[in-house]
């Protein structure tokens, strides 16, 4: 917002002035031949009659309208439109109408229709598909549940394409979708420990890394120094870096709902040092849409998120109560809620279980 513009055109213009302080400070004139310093004076130095050397006429006017000069930056950056990151993020300022439209096989659209999937792509599959088919690296930025699956794989069908996930349930879950949506598909979808213990016997040509923030953990931006200094290597890292150095032209993709600047930088950095001799472009943040004020991506609009907490006064040693089973039917039929999270402290969790259904 204007709050940022104004902080950010007053603080360039505070870096402004120190510079010209520093280099006035520094500057000798000798212009009758003796050197003679001009700090703590404007203009302090000795010169002829006819002429200021221009960083004495620089110090003149920055130090006597200061605030004018934070006024104009502020200003200009006001007007100015928002910078862009070098290579950093990518919007998509408009979507596909359908999914033919946006370059998918025809074969790939009947199975999505199939499915029910026939309203057109998601914005994040319409930002990703161009740049992926092109076999550009990217990171994919959205939501949970915004397709982030098909917004790889649909650019990336008909390659030989290792998909890493951090768990084996969320490896089982991208399978399904893809065994569902593609016949025949070169995909190939397994934990890092696992694509260790058994590696491809060729190098892909592109690797995806679903979840990278759980694959990855770097440290968070206000880790102690102690902490971002350890760097121990996480399966995921060990096998990109593997592929890489076998393979430098493997396409890198990585998806998560999270992606902050610690992530951005750690795969990066990750890609750059897995071959130095051949150095590659900062990857590109793929959004669906301009990031916001506040935050770029946020849970969707139909996600309700509700905590009630229960204190089972009437449980014995390990156990749930009755009342406390009642409470939480109760809770779960006024919300009508399609899936829910129950912690429970101690043993119960079948009786549990057997309430939320």
């Amino acid at each position: 917002g204007w709050q940022r513009a104004l902080s950010r055109g007053a603080r360039d213009a505070l870096r402004y002035l120190a510079a010209i302080g520093d280099e006035q400070a520094a500057h000798r004139c000798d212009a009758r031949g003796a050197m003679q310093s001009t700090r703590g004076r404007v203009g302090g130095g000795r010169h002829s009659k006819h002429t200021l050397c221009l960083p004495c006429w620089r110090a003149r006017l920055a130090m006597a309208v200061p605030k004018t000069l934070v006024l104009v930056a502020a200003v200009a950056a006001l007007r100015a439109p928002p910078r862009q990151l070098q290579g950093a993020r990518r919007t998509a300022s408009l979507t596909a109408g359908s999914f033919a439209e946006l370059g998918v096989d025809a074969a790939v659209v009947d199975s999505l229709r199939s499915q029910g999937i026939d309203g057109g792509p998601t914005p994040i599959q319409a930002a990703a598909f161009a740049q992926l088919r092109r076999g550009d690296d990217a990171v994919l930025h959205a939501e949970t549940g915004s397709g982030k699956t098909l917004a790889y794989a649909l650019p990336l069908y008909g390659r030989d394409t290792l998909i890493l996930a951090p768990g084996r349930a969320l490896a089982a879950q991208i399978t399904e979708v893809l065994d569902a949506t593609f016949e025949g598909h070169l995909f190939r979808v397994s934990t890092p420990k696992d694509a260790l213990a058994d590696p491809p016997k060729t190098p892909p040509a592109a690797v995806v890394l679903d979840e990278c923030d759980a694959l990855l953990r770097p440290p968070g931006k206000y880790a102690s120094a102690a902490i971002s200094s350890k760097k121990r290597e996480r399966p995921a890292a060990k096998v990109l870096r593997r592929l890489l150095q076998k393979d430098s032209d493997i396409q890198v993709v990585a998806a998560s709902a999270t992606v902050g600047r610690p992530l951005k930088r750690a795969i990066d950095a990750l890609v750059r040092e897995a071959v130095p001799a051949k150095p590659r472009e900062a990857m590109t943040v793929v959004r669906a849409a301009a990031p916001s004020a506040k935050r770029a991506v946020s849970a969707p609009s139909r996600l309700r998120h509700v905590v009630a907490r229960f204190w089972d006064r009437g449980a014995g040693a390990g156990d749930v109560s009755d009342e406390a089973l009642e409470a939480l039917s109760d809770c779960l039929a006024c919300f009508d809620a399609t899936r829910c999270l129950v912690v429970v402290a101690g043993e119960g969790a079948g009786r549990v279980r057997s309430v939320v259904g």
